[in-house]
């Protein structure tokens, strides 16, 4: 489960499209995008834009600066999508993956951002995890959607799908 960075699908791919065209070249990290997102009007805080933004954003507590965490909650979407990956150096650097750059220059970033999500599994050589569960989330919801009548909640994925040890092999498909 991730807080709510922002509801709009076309801002959060018109963000990641930003960071990738200006960022992609280089290693990144969350100061970096926040920069670049406040610099082309992407985003804001306090009721200001620009420069002013960051500044009334900025906390000496990281955890409490808004735009800092903001883009911490997309950097981590954009990590489960396959669009960022860490640096193999720091956790919160980051590069764009090749899918990334793929989406970000697609005509059909819509399309791009479905396939990411059919693919989302977990773990994988982006998202570590400390349980010892090997799921692929979307395929196994939609393996099972015809047998519950087409219908779950978020409870039920939680507690099922979420849930599960390992969806992968013969007897899983």
């Amino acid at each position: 489960r991730f807080p709510n960075p922002g509801s709009n699908l076309e801002n959060f791919i018109k963000k990641f499209e930003n960071i990738s065209f200006h960022l992609s070249k280089s290693t990144f990290n969350l100061d970096d995008m926040v920069s670049i997102t406040v610099e082309h009007g992407l985003a804001s805080s306090s009721g200001f834009i620009g420069k002013e933004a960051i500044k009334q954003s900025t906390r000496d507590d990281r955890s409490r600066d808004p735009l800092f965490n903001q883009m911490k909650m997309y950097s981590e979407l954009y990590r489960h999508n396959g669009w960022l990956k860490s640096s193999p150096y720091r956790k919160l650097d980051y590069i764009v993956t090749p899918f990334g750059l793929l989406l970000s220059k697609s005509s059909d970033k819509i399309h791009k951002f479905i396939l990411s999500n059919l693919c989302i599994s977990f773990p994988n050589e982006s998202i570590e995890t400390t349980s010892k569960s090997y799921i692929r989330p979307f395929f196994t919801l939609f393996k099972i959607i015809k047998y519950i009548d087409y219908n779950i909640s978020r409870d039920e994925i939680i507690c099922s799908i979420l849930s599960i040890k390992n969806d992968y092999g013969k007897e899983n498909h």
